[in-house]
């Protein structure tokens, strides 16, 4: 079984590291999110006028040249950006880039607002002649993709982390209270076939923080119940992560779970991934 993390962060300096940890957990592809840890819009990139920011992704590129069996990545683009089309478009033919990803749940944004208005579409149209999916942190508010879904039939919609949010901190969660009843909004989702959902920060966002995390399988199987095996992939989000699991913790509660059958697995690991990213 091939097994792909579709999210993990780092930067300069990394790429040795990281080949290592991925052999030594056994993951054997991984899509790069590169995010260097000081913040959403922070480098690489720069911030635009108008309040938009242009990502890059220097680390990645290089990372997806010298290892190309083991890499590719995503490029995370904003509405707000001037060239955001032509970026979009380039994004089509620029090689081991996998996927799109757009943040329109940020604090101190109102982007989400303008998502929920339907602000979206013209920046959605531009991506769906690509053919590129398109990755979206809607944290808490994912239902809103709805509207997107049905109209932009043929756009591969992946909702980030689960596409759930937690609450404030309390002694009980310190990495904030759970949210799990938003849950039933995300797997009606499932309705549109064009809608897959990413496994991430399960472990944070259903408050089970120690490992094996056995209450996890539990909203996995309701979600497998809605999506199928099929539209489900995991990712670590390793260096992105808040609660210091290890990259192994993060794989090994799915790998050797029994509750999973070994069909879901390839899927969910790996399987889902190569078909939706066009990663073969």
């Amino acid at each position: 079984m091939e097994i792909i993390d579709t999210q993990i962060h780092f930067g300069p300096g990394g790429i040795d590291k990281v080949i290592g940890a991925m052999d030594g957990v056994g993951v054997h592809k991984a899509l790069i999110d590169e995010y260097w840890g000081q913040g959403i819009n922070l480098p690489p990139g720069y911030p635009l006028a108008g309040g938009g920011f242009r990502a890059t992704a220097p680390t990645a590129e290089i990372a997806c040249a010298q290892h190309p069996d083991r890499f590719s990545y995503l490029l995370r683009i904003h509405r707000l950006d001037p060239e955001v089309n032509s970026l979009i478009r380039m994004a089509k033919d620029t090689p081991h880039l996998r996927c799109l990803r757009m943040l329109v749940a940020l604090p101190g944004e109102n982007e989400m607002e303008v998502f929920a208005d339907g602000g979206y579409e013209d920046v959605f149209a531009v991506v769906e002649e690509t053919g590129k999916p398109l990755n979206l942190l809607v944290m808490g508010q994912a239902h809103l993709l709805a509207r997107y879904a049905k109209k932009f039939p043929k756009q591969r919609f992946i909702i980030n982390h689960c596409g759930l949010a937690t609450g404030m901190p309390t002694q009980e969660f310190p990495f904030g209270e759970p949210d799990i009843a938003h849950l039933d909004k995300i797997l009606e989702l499932a309705e549109y076939p064009n809608v897959y959902l990413q496994w991430s920060h399960a472990q944070r966002l259903f408050g089970e923080l120690t490992y094996p995390y056995e209450g996890i399988l539990t909203h996995l199987r309701r979600a497998i119940r809605a999506y199928g095996a099929e539209r489900i992939m995991w990712a670590s989000d390793i260096g992105g992560s808040v609660t210091n699991d290890t990259w192994a913790e993060l794989l090994l509660y799915l790998l050797h779970s029994t509750e999973l059958t070994p069909d879901e697995k390839e899927w969910i690991l790996g399987k889902t991934a190569k078909t939706v990213l066009d990663w073969d």
